[in-house]
């Protein structure tokens, strides 16, 4: 038996073990709220969102400059969320876009400088899962300066999907030209040429 010993616990001061250099920035989820770090793992900022996070939507933009994601607007009710997006400045404030129930939504990989955005939305019903999707996919470019609007464009009006109420899978090409999607009896590849969007 020994007599125990008086400790001073110190947190978060100097070079802790476990402690990771990366390069870039590194945005995560955490108990509904948005977390950044800036190329260590040694001091995680937290992000302000403005509201709860619903998980459904959480992607930096191709620079790292920006945040786009989905919040709950009703938190206890069933499928309803907001599009946002979130400079990664510090003590940036949120902008929210004007897009509600998005299911699914991405960063153009090609465009950096003036950056676009895919999405898809749907309609919240009573029945599982809890959403019916639109079926639709939408596109907008996405300006920094606030002055100018988020206007999208609509690519798709309404899918007629097997099994169409769960919604698609999409994902970008890397070279930002033709967005590929996948249905529960269908996959193909959406081409986003001008020429082919007319």
């Amino acid at each position: 038996i020994e007599e125990p010993q008086d400790e001073i616990v110190m947190i978060g001061v100097g070079n802790a073990p476990g402690v990771f250099s990366f390069d870039g920035l590194l945005a995560y989820m955490s108990n509904g709220n948005g977390v950044l770090l800036r190329g260590s793992t040694l001091m995680p900022e937290q992000l302000n969102t403005g509201g709860q996070l619903d998980g459904r939507v959480f992607k930096l933009s191709p620079s790292g400059d920006f945040l786009l994601y989905t919040r709950v607007i009703t938190p206890t009710a069933g499928f309803n969320n907001s599009l946002w997006l979130l400079s990664t400045e510090p003590d940036a404030e949120p902008r929210e876009l004007g897009v509600e129930n998005v299911l699914w939504a991405d960063w153009n990989p090609s465009r950096e400088s003036s950056m676009q955005v895919a999405y898809t939305t749907g309609r919240a019903v009573n029945q599982p899962p809890g959403w019916e999707a639109n079926n639709d996919l939408w596109i907008s470019t996405v300006f920094a300066n606030e002055d100018f609007p988020f206007n999208p464009q609509r690519i798709v009006e309404a899918y007629p999907a097997t099994y169409g109420w769960w919604g698609g899978n999409f994902e970008w090409s890397p070279s930002g030209e033709h967005i590929a999607y996948a249905y529960a009896d269908e996959v193909g590849i959406i081409d986003l040429q001008p020429a082919n969007l007319d």
